[in-house]
């Protein structure tokens, strides 16, 4: 079967927006293939508001958490293999969350080894990959 980290991942997302709560996810930024910005993480770990008013292009799989955010007016695309994501939480009630250590049944399922980003079919505006670069026109003739 598939690991179940994952759906629980977005059911609580879910529950926790639904309910008019803002989002946030922690994540262990030492588990390889993390893509966040270096400056924000303390202690080997980022915390990131993942509430809709807050990202756009979010993206559930069964192997990562993707999206694209703003640090200090930079737009950045984020990528979170499963297994770095240590739990997600209500910031207006932190005791609404989760905590996935008991999960650690499916670290060894092939879908929740840490993988590099998918490759984006399209240019930077579809990649999921680092800091989005600014427009640019090129004269063709």
């Amino acid at each position: 079967m598939l690991p179940v980290k994952a759906y629980v991942l977005e059911a609580y997302y879910k529950w926790i927006t639904d309910s008019g709560y803002s989002a946030y996810l922690v994540v262990d930024a030492t588990i390889d293939h993390v893509d966040v910005p270096q400056d924000y993480i303390e202690d080997g770990h980022i915390v990131l508001n993942i509430s809709p008013q807050s990202i756009r292009d979010l993206v559930f799989d069964p192997s990562f958490v993707a999206f694209r955010a703003q640090f200090s007016g930079m737009t950045y695309s984020i990528y979170i293999p499963i297994l770095a994501v240590l739990s997600i939480y209500a910031k207006e009630n932190p005791d609404a969350g989760k905590s996935f250590d008991f999960f650690d049944e499916d670290d060894d399922h092939p879908l929740m080894q840490p993988m590099p980003r998918p490759e984006a079919d399209g240019g930077a505006d579809d990649s999921v990959g680092g800091a989005s670069h600014r427009p640019f026109l090129r004269i063709l003739k």
